[in-house]
């Protein structure tokens, strides 16, 4: 199997211009295409890849559009708000050996 020439890039090493940018990821893409075309069922799974970035990056622009037209973001009823962490009562969760065996020697002493 080839693999690509695509050398790993840092978040310091990404194009500034947007310009360099689409040169750099249809260059990938061109890539990926030129190698699938060949094989049906790895064009299907490139396809649907393709198909799920799509999505994938719409999703976020309408969220980041919406997120940005909202100045006030809603604020979720603190009653209904989780927490996170361990159950507070002690008969919630199991308790190892270790920590009754620690327990016992705080109450020994």
């Amino acid at each position: 199997m080839q693999r690509l020439n695509v050398s790993v890039t840092r978040t310091s090493d990404i194009p500034h211009s947007e310009d360099e940018r689409i040169s750099e990821l249809a260059s990938i893409s061109k890539q990926v295409i030129l190698r699938s075309v060949g094989d049906a069922d790895l064009y299907k799974m490139i396809r649907a890849a393709y198909l799920s970035h799509l999505e994938t990056v719409n999703a976020s622009q309408n969220l980041r559009q919406t997120s940005h037209n909202e100045k006030e973001l809603e604020i979720r009823n603190p009653l209904k708000a989780r927490t996170k962490g361990r159950p507070k009562t002690g008969g919630k969760r199991y308790i190892s050996i270790a920590e009754r065996q620690q327990s016992k020697r705080k109450k020994s002493k």
